[in-house]
């Protein structure tokens, strides 16, 4: 009889790890000491919004046409004034054309808990990765830009938005884009 109670405690201890085990995408363990584990139950994904971020563009331009306007009305250089907002007009009017070109941009909305060796565990707050494929025909300094551009203008979260790559398994993020990017 106590060989059978002492099975089923094994066979219970052991369900129960490989449970909390499958609760964590992934742990990942520092040189100091320290593990850090994506909660699974902590994560969400939504596609990055272009028509949202093609309005958000619109009200920029506007914003510096608007500045253009005032700047030539009361500003004696008046060449300096087309000079500067005629430069950020074309800047942003390019990165707007570009959001047409933008692939579909999954942002993982996660929580990560990092324990110590004394078992500490605390969890953090939300944090979010845009995952961005590394075959697109648009430059990836370019998306991150106009994602972040757009972040700003918004004034929305992800305000401390990380970015990954979806063909890469290097890093945390990384591991988040491979796992959780939506896909049409």
């Amino acid at each position: 009889m106590n060989r059978s109670f002492y099975m089923s405690f094994i066979m219970c201890t052991s369900f129960i790890t490989l449970s909390g085990c499958a609760s964590k995408f992934s742990t990942f363990s520092q040189d100091d000491g320290n593990s850090i584990s994506v909660i699974n139950s902590s994560v969400t994904t939504d596609l990055f919004d272009s028509k949202n971020a093609t309005n958000a563009y619109e009200k920029w331009i506007s914003r510096i046409n608007t500045g253009l306007a005032n700047c030539i009305k009361d500003f004696p250089n008046k060449k300096m004034c087309q000079d500067e907002y005629g430069k950020a007009l074309k800047e942003k009017q390019s990165e707007q054309d570009a959001i047409k070109d933008m692939p579909e941009i999954s942002i993982v909305k996660f929580k990560v808990q990092q324990s110590n060796d004394n078992v500490e565990t605390r969890s953090s707050q939300f944090q979010y990765v845009a995952c961005l494929p590394s075959d697109s025909k648009l430059e990836l300094t370019q998306m991150k830009n106009i994602i972040t551009s757009v972040n700003e203008l918004t004034n929305k979260p992800p305000h401390d938005l990380k970015y990954g790559l979806v063909d890469n398994e290097n890093t945390l993020t990384d591991k988040l884009c491979s796992r959780y990017v939506i896909s049409s």
